[in-house]
């Protein structure tokens, strides 16, 4: 009998936990659902599922080590900083290990242990990272199998309100982990731009967003961290232009870079809140004395005076009616504390994911195309996003069919390689989740 641990039971682990519960049903599994608070939708699978729900406490060693007894596989949904801990567990009791997240430097120097145990460690297996590495590989392959020569591939992931939810100004709520919405940016940005490596630093990630259309629609969208690593992955050694992006609504990125640009995206700078303090006070201890509104001084001070449509997103948050309770927290805490108040999904509201690929390539009779690779889903409700099904599939749609013996590999993957890559692009097809392409001729 195969025990499955899954670590982690928040709001995004709905559609792992339930693709796996039900092919628990027709497999010879046991899962185990392991976490310190299970959100209400998951709860409601105890219902329906025959399966293990054990409420622990993360940081006592002695409930961390019976959960991991005799599991064959672990899928961590936990946030990123546990996953270390995971894989040291993981790799001493011989355990496979599964996630949606970047493959980390401590990751990385597990690896000759990994392959040593014969072990399989998934990582980069959701959405952004995960479908955009599937899906862009199986264009990528398929166009060099024909004889065509790629010399620039983009890149573009973002997870926004649908198009009918009501939203203030900046057109954005939390679909998924507001910290990462918050820090977005701080460890600069880095592609290829006419085969040379173009660095953006924090400060001007925002600034030099870019507006791109998609099936209609124009976005803001700003570069990720570390396009560079992946270009050898994707197999587009020589390339001229290589860049990956996060996607916003237009005119985002210019309201964001305000609270860049004063320090209130700070989350090393720890601030003492002695008493209730409200948020416009707070950014005025960023601000030289002014006599203005809150908002027309953060537009003065941050380069933007009389910019009224800017004002109107800064007028949206209502700095003045949130109240910073007493504690010890960084500007980008505190700013997060505020947001997730203002952009919090209404049960009546639905979420978005846009993912869109961009590759130009040259056929061998010299004439060159573009083709373009959408993909688009909207949630049903704010408990059923779209984020948390477009991150939890692939990850269950690839375990199972490593359980199931359809990807003998072992050491660190992700799902750039072919198994992994044709088995998810399939599963999710089935789910009715598929890419529409297009080719179009370049003068």
């Amino acid at each position: 009998m195969i025990r499955i641990l899954i670590l982690g039971a928040g709001r995004s682990a709905y559609h792992v936990i339930a693709y796996l519960l039900e092919q628990s049903k027709h497999q010879h599994w046991q899962i185990r659902i392991a976490d310190q608070h299970f959100s209400s939708q998951t709860l409601a699978l105890k219902e329906r599922y025959t399966a293990e729900w054990i409420q622990v406490d993360l940081n006592s060693e002695t409930e961390w080590n019976a959960i991991f007894s005799n599991v064959h596989l672990v899928i961590s949904l936990l946030p990123p900083n546990w996953h270390t801990k995971v894989a040291q567990t993981a790799v001493s009791e011989g355990i496979h290990m599964a996630t949606a997240s970047y493959t980390s430097d401590e990751m990385r120097k597990l690896e000759p242990e990994i392959l040593k145990k014969e072990l399989f460690f998934l990582n980069e297996c959701g959405l952004d990272p995960g479908i955009d590495h599937a899906s862009a590989m199986d264009s990528i392959s398929g166009l060099q199998a024909q004889g065509h020569t790629i010399d620039a591939f983009y890149s573009y992931c973002g997870g926004l309100p649908s198009h009918n939810t009501k939203t203030d100004s900046w057109a954005y709520k939390f679909s998924w982990n507001p910290r990462n919405v918050i820090i977005a940016g701080q460890s600069h940005a880095r592609f290829l731009e006419f085969g040379n490596e173009s660095v953006i630093p924090y400060l001007q990630i925002f600034k030099r967003a870019e507006v791109i259309s998609i099936n209609g629609q124009e976005y803001d969208a700003y570069a990720n961290r570390d396009s560079i690593s992946y270009i050898e992955t994707y197999g587009l050694n020589g390339i001229q232009h290589f860049k990956r992006g996060t996607l916003r609504r237009k005119g985002y990125c210019k309201a964001w870079d305000i609270f860049v640009s004063l320090g209130l995206t700070d989350d090393t700078l720890l601030l003492n809140i002695a008493e209730p303090l409200s948020f416009a006070n707070l950014i005025r201890k960023f601000l030289p004395p002014v006599s203005i509104s809150i908002e027309k001084a953060m537009l003065q001070h941050s380069g933007h005076v009389l910019d009224t449509e800017l004002e109107a997103y800064l007028i949206d948050l209502h700095f003045n009616d949130f109240i910073c309770q007493p504690q010890q927290a960084t500007p980008a805490q505190l700013l997060q504390q505020l947001l997730e108040q203002r952009w919090k999904l209404q049960p009546e509201d639905a979420d978005l994911v846009v993912m869109c690929h961009i590759i130009k390539y040259q056929r061998a009779d010299g004439l060159r195309f573009k083709r373009i690779s959408t993909f688009e889903l909207e949630g049903n409700s704010a408990i059923d996003t779209a984020m948390s099904k477009t991150v939890g599939l692939p990850l269950a749609i690839a375990v199972t069919a490593f359980l199931n013996g359809q990807i003998p590999l072992s050491g660190l993957q992700i799902p750039t390689h072919p198994l992994l890559r044709d088995v998810i692009l399939k599963g999710l097809k089935l789910q009715g989740l598929a890419f529409k392409e297009t080719d179009e001729p370049l003068n």
